[in-house]
């Protein structure tokens, strides 16, 4: 039993560190739980839009994981669908995450003890929720604090956004003129108009609308985008 006490208490040190960056980071992933639904929800509707602009549900996921920006997806969903050059969308994009550059300054004292190669990991999933939860609870925040929260605003968005290009495929009925779409009519002018139809049509209906409000491409033919 003596000569295992030296090797217990080498391993001592290293457990309760373990243990202590496991507390943190669950106490941060349940300091984010009341945002869960919400960000959920955030998910499922950009998911629901971008298969509705044309987006395959693959890609609509693969950009939710790759890019991670919910603002700048929101932004770039409308351009795609209206043909906007790469460089364009890629500088919009840009400067709407410009502010990522002050969160990731504010967080880079609390990382400074990361190893290089995890820093651009951790980088790719900052995000507003967790910035704000972590800086409010100390300043510089608890890194695993912060990570645990990351996880749980990350999660949820993911997971939402499947959901979303499961409701947004649902198809007008032409027949019926009533759209299944779980989302309102009024939303989806693109169902009873014909400013283009299909998926691109309401993005296109918006750009119009954006550049002349009086011109409704519902009025040329007669019918109303209001719900029946």
């Amino acid at each position: 039993m003596d000569r295992a006490q030296p090797f217990d208490r080498g391993l001592e040190g290293p457990v309760i560190v373990a243990g202590a960056r496991l507390a943190a980071a669950r106490a941060g992933f349940v300091a984010s739980l009341a945002l869960v639904p919400s960000v959920f929800v955030y998910g499922t509707v950009f998911g629901g839009l971008a298969v509705q602009a044309g987006l395959r549900p693959l890609e609509v996921w693969g950009m939710s994981l790759l890019v991670f920006a919910g603002a700048s997806q929101f932004v770039a969903v409308p351009m795609l669908a209206a043909g906007a050059s790469p460089l364009a969308i890629v500088l919009t994009t840009y400067v709407i995450n410009m502010r990522h550059y002050l969160m990731a300054a504010t967080l880079a004292p609390a990382f400074c003890g990361f190893p290089r190669r995890w820093l651009a990991l951790v980088a790719h999933w900052i995000n507003d929720e967790s910035f704000a939860i972590a800086v409010a609870r100390r300043n510089p925040p608890d890194p695993w604090f912060y990570l645990g929260s990351a996880a749980a605003v990350g999660g949820s968005f993911l997971g939402g956004v499947p959901v979303g290009t499961q409701l947004g495929d649902w198809s007008p009925s032409p027949r019926a003129g009533a759209s299944t779409s779980p989302f309102p009519p009024s939303s989806w002018p693109s169902s009873r108009c014909s400013s283009g139809g299909g998926r691109t049509g309401w993005w296109r209906w918006r750009a119009g609308r954006s550049r002349s409000p009086s011109r409704s491409p519902c009025r040329a033919t007669g019918t109303s985008s209001s719900p029946a």
